[in-house]
Parts: structure tokens; sequence; C-alpha cells
């Protein structure tokens, strides 16, 4: 186990090596000067020598790869860069508006989970039917519909029409019930259809038979047996549904006008602002990275069999040394 969470942790940290440097290289051969872009957002005319010092000032002015390893060098020691458009660390800007982004999100997975589970559950009991027929259809709609569109949708019907909901979120809880909905119908056709057909795939096997001739009801059967055996597969697809929603709420928050990273990172491609942009973007790699790892050991827990696996592997790994 051990040795497991060793080689994940390398691969991690080359990952999020390469990633860091794809994302600055990009950065840097971006037509857009962030100097020029400050001082135009100040009202200061970006002459020549004023934007000469304005690089030099912000450190943009050195050769590429000796800004990434003085970036790179800040980063170990915990110095996150100050932020291009607000002047303060760009760490604090980040974990100010964090909180609001992990909580839309966790909402939204909360909302995705309950849909897809209910769909997939009613979907298999009643398959081939026009019950089913009419989940399925639902699912493929909640796949295509744009996130942007459904926002503006619920918009005009529960806040502009019915007036129930706030048009611009606040601080209070009634403002994420909007975007959380959003992103919780949206994200949730994919794990339906995924679900749906790990349950029916469960249900066509020898075991469920014996179960329901031994009389047990469908509802123990679907519960206690065929929704444990499919957790395995179910496990992944809502990892990654929750890291797909970490980084896909940028366009609802910018709608509803939402405090979040999602409407913060628009803004920073706006301006160009490079150190806001790398800790997003390392950010998103981290906790993918995390969620992969958190689905891994996940496996151990309802697949004992794999933990089996890796248990015998460390003895003879044990043995060979």
């Amino acid at each position: 186990m051990y040795s497991f969470i060793g080689k994940k942790l390398l691969s991690f940290s080359c990952i999020l090596l390469g990633i860091s440097f794809l994302t600055f290289l990009l950065l840097h051969v971006s037509p857009a000067d962030p100097a020029y872009l400050k001082l135009a957002a100040a009202g200061v005319p970006p002459t020549k020598e004023a934007l000469q010092m304005e690089r030099h000032i912000m450190g943009i002015d050195k050769p590429f790869l000796e800004q990434y390893f003085i970036w790179f060098k800040n980063i170990i020691h915990g110095d996150f860069g100050i932020s291009y458009q607000y002047g303060t660390p760009a760490l604090s800007i980040f974990l100010r508006d964090l909180p609001n982004t992990l909580r839309l999100v966790f909402g939204g997975v909360i909302v995705s989970a309950g849909i897809a589970f209910s769909s997939a559950i009613i979907s298999a009991f009643y398959k081939n039917t026009w019950i089913d027929t009419f989940l399925k259809n639902i699912s493929n709609i909640s796949i295509a519909i744009p996130d942007f569109y459904l926002t503006l949708l619920f918009m005009y019907i529960f806040s502009v029409r019915l007036h129930v909901l706030p048009i611009v979120s606040r601080s209070d809880t009634k403002s994420l019930i909007l975007p959380v909905l959003v992103l919780g119908i949206i994200s949730s056709g994919k794990p339906t259809r995924y679900i749906r057909s790990r349950l029916l795939e469960e249900l066509s096997k020898d075991y469920v038979k014996g179960a329901y001739a031994r009389g047990l009801s469908a509802p123990v059967v679907m519960f206690h047996h065929v929704l444990k055996n499919s957790m395995v597969g179910i496990i992944t697809v809502i990892g990654l549904t929750f890291g797909n929603l970490l980084g896909g709420t940028a366009a609802i928050e910018f709608l509803t006008s939402y405090k979040g990273v999602g409407n913060l990172i628009l803004e920073a491609i706006e301006h160009r602002d490079m150190p806001v942009i790398q800790i997003y973007v390392l950010w998103m790699a981290i906790s993918f990275l995390i969620l992969n790892l958190f689905v891994d050991f996940s496996y151990h827990f309802f697949n004992p069999q794999i933990k089996w696996k890796i248990k015998q592997s460390g003895r003879r790994h044990h043995h060979e040394n």
C-alpha cells in the first residue's frame, strides 16, 4: 500500500509540473500584454516607457524560462505572486472565492446524484416501458442542453415570472438554489445512463435470479445486492462528475453574478492575470488528482477482491526483496 501511494504521489508531482509549465508557456505566447491591460484599466497612458517600467515591476520582462523558474521557486516557498488586476496576493483572492464555488459544486453533486440514482433505478425497474423511454429522453436532454441556456431559462421562470428566486446572487442560501439546480440537472444525464446500464447488467446475472427464487423482494434485491455490486463503476462516474463541476461553473457564476472562482477566472483571463490563472489551473489539476486517488481507495471498500489483490501484490514484492 505504501508503494502504491508513493507511486501515485510521484506521478502526481510530474503531472503538476507538466501542467504548470504548459500553462505558463501558453500564457507567455499569448498576444495580449498584461502590462498594457493593467495600465489601460488604471487609466494610465500606455507609453513605451510606462510599459517597460510596468513589465519590469510585474517581472515579465525576463526570458521565459527565467520567469518560470522564479515562479516555481516562489511557489515552493508558498508565494503565488501578486494579482495583476487587484494588486494583492493572488492566493488570498482565490481563497476568498473558493468556498462559494465549493458550496455550489457540492450542492450540484448532491442534486445530480439524487436525480441520477432515482432515474436509473426507476428505469431499471420499468425497463423498456414508456417510463423508461421518458426518463432516457430526459437524461439525453440534460446532456445536450447548454448550461448558460438552462440558467437563463430558470432565471426567466423563477426570477422574472414567479419572483421566487433572486435574479442576482447574494450571500444567502436562497441565492444558491438556482445555480445548484442548473448544475445538478446538466450533470445528471451521463451518470443516469451509466448507472442504468450497470444496474441492468447486474440484474441479468444469476445471483439476482437466485435471490428472487429465495423470495426476496425487488427493492431488497436492488438496494442490498445490485446497487452494492455496481458501486465500483458508479463511484468513478460520480467522481468524474464532481471534477467536471469544479471547472464547469464559470458560465453559471457569470450569469447569476455569483462570487466564485469561476467568475474570478473569467476576469483573470480577460486581464491576463497570470498568477490567478496559474493558481486556478493548479487547483483544478490537484482536485482531479485527489479525486482519482479517492476513487482508487473507494474501490477497496466496495470490492474486497481489489483490496486482496493489492495485499497479495505487496506480499509478493516483500518476498522478492
